[in-house]
Parts: structure tokens; sequence; C-alpha cells
């Protein structure tokens, strides 16, 4: 119900420190006059932060009182409800592991600056000051945190402060009156052809991290597909590879996020190599094993290969590889490559850069990448194609001579 404040309301220390120590505070709100009583009774709140922050939150505190939306006070620390709304997501299973993983990790982050004040006492200038604070290098590694990872930090705590208001825990949502931080991805890097080939020249198809380095460049898959890859996903008479899987970090392997990334690609006669020369490693590997093989017959010919469950990337110990085991490999490998600090996934970019560099259509180019957002696609592609048009530009440029115009 709404209430009459009257004046501004006070702000009292709670530690016997000089204002600008003191770190917690009472705030009290005198209101109108009772007809009933003739007083004038008060409602207050407790808050954690700097004076200038407690003045913020004392005029949020007058305006939630006039709009009738203060809440009853709960005992919920921001640490204590993002476990509890961390749970919730989890217990519904309608999230992926790996995404109740991120919202973890965002939780600790943010918990790490803010996890003891009050949910009832975060505001604005709350949250504001724990981005700047983990921008700075105020995080769990004592790293400055990038604007990429503090938006998703920012997009996982307005997620709970929305579910934390529908359970009636908060009055309004803090993260209402802040500025999500901006994203500073950069720019995906992709190798040229040339460097593409130099790459290719340096890697054994028989290995299976060189080879996953080899597919991700000839066929654009994804970490997690790649991992995902079992033996039967290869048709070498139809002359394709299905993607049906992806591998997660915990070992699950499970369908495609989305019905876009279920496809079957074509195999190049370079891809086809690759794949065979993996499956006769692995043969001689494992081929001695009860069951690992079976014989089929490709092109009219019976050939051993390994059973069409046996995953086609294998740790040493014959399991199948692990997405992180892959990326370490390749972050060790990389610069002996010479291809600096190029990352897996831009190896899918340099796939769709060649498509597009060399006039493979918008639509292909989504279908083969798996991609369900077009627009992903077309970015690539307006890119490349800009800078294919810069360098015919460029080309034609040579037939005139700025010189005669700037003399005339």
């Amino acid at each position: 119900m709404a209430s009459k404040v009257r004046g501004a309301g006070g702000i009292y220390p709670l530690e016997d420190k000089p204002r600008n120590k003191c770190r917690k505070w009472k705030l009290v709100v005198s209101l109108g006059r009772d007809p009933r009583t003739g007083k004038y009774p008060q409602k207050s709140r407790t808050f954690s932060g700097t004076y200038t922050e407690a003045k913020a939150a004392r005029r949020e505190f007058v305006a939630e009182i006039e709009s009738g939306n203060v809440v009853r006070r709960s005992s919920w620390t921001f640490a204590s409800y993002a476990e509890h709304f961390c749970e919730v997501r989890e217990k519904t299973r309608e999230l992926a592991p790996q995404t109740i993983y991120a919202d973890r990790s965002y939780a600790r982050q943010i918990s790490h600056l803010i996890g003891h004040v009050r949910l009832q006492d975060v505001t604005p200038t709350v949250l504001e000051k724990a981005y700047l604070d983990l921008r700075s290098g105020m995080s769990l590694s004592g790293k400055p945190l990038k604007g990429t990872t503090l938006s998703n930090i920012h997009g996982f705590v307005s997620s709970m402060m929305r579910h934390a208001k529908r359970a009636g825990v908060i009055a309004e949502n803090p993260c209402e009156g802040v500025d999500a931080p901006k994203r500073d991805t950069a720019e995906k890097r992709a190798l040229s052809e040339k460097e593409l080939g130099d790459l290719v020249a340096k890697l054994d198809p028989a290995d299976s991290r060189q080879c996953a380095v080899l597919l991700a460049g000839s066929l654009g898959l994804r970490r997690g597909e790649l991992c995902g890859l079992s033996c039967g996903d290869v048709d070498f008479d139809a002359m394709t590879l299905s993607v049906r899987h992806s591998y997660d970090r915990f070992g699950n392997l499970k369908e495609p996020k989305t019905e876009a990334g279920r496809r079957v690609l074509p195999l190049s006669p370079f891809a086809a190599l690759v794949l065979s020369v993996r499956m006769q490693a692995l043969v001689e590997l494992y081929g001695a094993e009860d069951g690992y093989t079976v014989t089929r017959t490709v092109r009219g010919k019976e050939v051993v290969m390994p059973a069409p469950d046996r995953p086609l990337l294998t740790a040493a110990s014959g399991r199948r590889l692990s997405t992180n085991s892959l990326s370490v490999w390749w972050a060790r490998h990389r610069e002996l490559l010479g291809v600096g600090n190029l990352t897996l996934h831009e190896l899918r970019h340099t796939f769709l850069s060649v498509a597009a560099g060399r006039g493979v259509h918008p639509s292909a180019m989504q279908k083969l990448a798996g991609h369900r957002d077009p627009s992903i696609t077309l970015r690539i592609y307006t890119h490349v194609n800009m800078e294919t048009q810069r360098a015919a530009m460029d080309a034609i440029a040579g037939a005139y001579d700025i010189g005669t115009l700037t003399a005339a």
C-alpha cells in the first residue's frame, strides 16, 4: 500500500567510524501523520556501502514507499540468492550443463565483491561499482575482465533479479537502472589461403588432435562437433559426413542445440583423405581389441574399419577426446605451427571466409556452417566480399594517375 513520506529521510551510521570510512548504515524514512494515533510512524532498513551509495539507496527507499512496492525484509544476500537461483535453473533441466556452469561462474565473479550485500540493498550504484571493479582487475583471477564477460555477468544478474522480483523478494530490479557493459569481443581472424595451406602441410591426419585441426579448417566444424564425431558418421560411398552429435566439456554426447546444427556435409577429396588416414590409424592402434573393427564394403572393396560407434578422435586412453584436451593442445602448439594466437573457432571462421572469397552463396555457407541465424553467415560473407571488391578496385585504380589530377 502506498504511503505519503514526510521529508527526505535520514541516514545514520551503524559503525563508530568517520563517515568516509563507514560502510554500514540505517536508512530511516518518516511517514505522514497517522490520523488515528496522531503520530508520525517510520520505516527503516539497513544498508551496506559508502555514504554516497547510502544516499542513493535512501532515495530508492522513499520511492518504494511512495509507490507501495516495499517488500518484507528478507535475509537473502546476493550470494545466497545467486546460489538458490542457479539451483532452481538446474533443477528445471531446461538448460544445458554448459549454461549452468557459466551461470555459476558469473555468480562467483560478482559475489566475490557484493556477495555479502543483502539482496534488497543491491542498487544500480552497487552494481555499477562492482562492474567497474571487475573491469579494473578486482576479479577472482586478479585480471581485468573484458566487456563481453561483464556483459554476460550483467545478463545473469538481470535474470536473477527478475526472478527475485517475481518471488516478491525485491520490489524493483536494480538492473533496469544500469546500462549493460558493452561487448568488446575482438573481430575474428581468418587465415589467408596461403596461411591455411602452410598450416595443413605441417599436420598429420593420423594424429587425433592434428586431424581435428584439419577437419576444422576443411569442414568448418565446431570444437564440440569435432569431438562428437563417431566413425559411423562417415560415408565414403556417398562422400558425406553426418554431424549428429556434440560433445560437451562434461563428457555428454548430445544432439546439436538447433535443427540447423544437425546436418550432412559433402566431403571434398581432401577431407575424405584426412578421414581415411585417421580411420586407418585407429585400426592400427586398437584393431586387436575384441569387436573394435568391422568389415565394410566401400566402392566395391571390403575394407576393415572401426565399428560405427567408435569415436573418431581419441585421447591416449582410447576414449573420446575431450574438448578441453583439444583446446589445451592447440594453445600449446599453435605458435609452433605458425599461426600465432589463432583460436580453434577461428579455423571455422577461416573455412567460411575461404568459401565466401571463392564465391560460395551465403545460403550454401549457412547450411555448411549449421548457422540458425543467417545474419551471422551474411556478416562473414559481406566482410569478405567487400575485401574482394576493394582489392579489385585497387587493381582498377592503377589505370588512373593521381599525379595528373593534382597537377591539373
